[in-house]
């Protein structure tokens, strides 16, 4: 009993200080802030991007997203206030570290767990059940606020064993002032990477056990032009990205033995196709018919 007890106490003293040091942090951060004056005319400022890939020696990652950001007006809010963070429930779960926000006079708001909701984007269609959300809602937000959030995604299991592919996006329509890239990944996976848009620098490299680390650092990466109609900032941010893959035939190969069995109709779906269109005349209405059943019946795992 006594050893419980001894072993509870622990652990809430180190989440008590590892809390603290989190406050620290952004306390440092919002000392160090650039005033609004210096950012006219933007919504927000990121004053720290870091994302973190931990990649397990079956080809499995975490990705760990650090961020903190100065809101500068009602655009920045209605961006920020609430973070939403898509997943794959089957394959991924996602678990909030830290959420918080510090305003303009350092009085510091923590995230409580009732402003936390899991959500389906698309509630009545079976075919995307799988698709998750989670709205993060953040306290007392004001222009000049900073927030501060970090979230873990975990893959369950690897999609291909001992390989692994991921992305780090460098810019945005607003300022990013310190964007890092950290990989962790087994000494006996080799891996591609590519920089595009932002300078090529070469990761910092060391050693830690059965493990390699490489540190990317961009300060102050370009901010993306806005203009009427654009496409979203993913498709022109600078970006890194990293991969195992070694070609497109080996990719094409891995999708092709995951749906080959099923890509050819056996006469029970034959059979169900001539139930579900023999009164349709018109070929649209055949293949509505076939789509509202897909629809209705079939759930898509990803």
């Amino acid at each position: 009993m006594r050893k419980n007890i001894r072993l509870i106490f622990i652990f809430f003293l180190i989440l008590i200080l590892k809390n603290l040091a989190y406050a620290d942090i952004l306390k440092e951060y919002w000392k160090n802030a650039p005033s609004l004056k210096e950012f006219p005319g933007v919504s927000a400022i990121v004053l720290l991007d870091e994302i973190t890939a931990e990649v397990e020696k079956d080809g499995s990652k975490t990705i760990i997203e650090h961020e903190i950001i100065k809101l500068c007006d009602k655009d920045g809010i209605e961006r920020f206030a609430k973070i939403y963070y898509y997943y794959l429930k089957n394959f991924q779960e996602v678990n909030l570290e830290r959420a918080a926000v510090i305003n303009e006079d350092g009085e510091e708001y923590a995230l409580k767990g009732g402003l936390i909701k899991e959500e389906t984007p698309l509630p009545k269609s079976p075919l995307f059940s799988n698709i998750k959300f989670k709205t993060i809602i953040l306290p007392q937000v004001k222009i000049g606020s900073i927030i501060e959030y970090k979230i873990k995604l975990k893959e369950k299991f690897p999609q291909i064993y001992k390989n692994f592919w991921t992305a780090s996006f460098l810019s945005d329509f607003i300022p990013i002032l310190d964007s890092r890239f950290i990989l962790k990944v087994p000494k006996e996976i080799n891996f591609n990477y590519k920089i595009i848009g932002e300078e090529k620098i070469s990761p910092e490299k060391t050693s830690q056990g059965d493990y390699f680390y490489y540190k990317w650092k961009f300060n102050n990466s370009s901010k993306i032009p806005t203009e009427r109609a654009q496409l979203p900032s993913g498709a022109l941010s600078s970006k890194i990205l990293i991969s195992t893959i070694p070609s497109w035939d080996y990719l094409a190969s891995w999708c092709y033995k995951l749906f080959k069995e099923s890509a050819y109709s056996d006469k029970a779906v034959k059979k169900l196709t001539l139930d579900l269109t023999k009164d349709k005349k018109k070929l649209k209405d055949k293949v509505k018919s076939l789509y509202d059943y897909i629809k209705k019946e079939i759930k898509a795992l990803y």
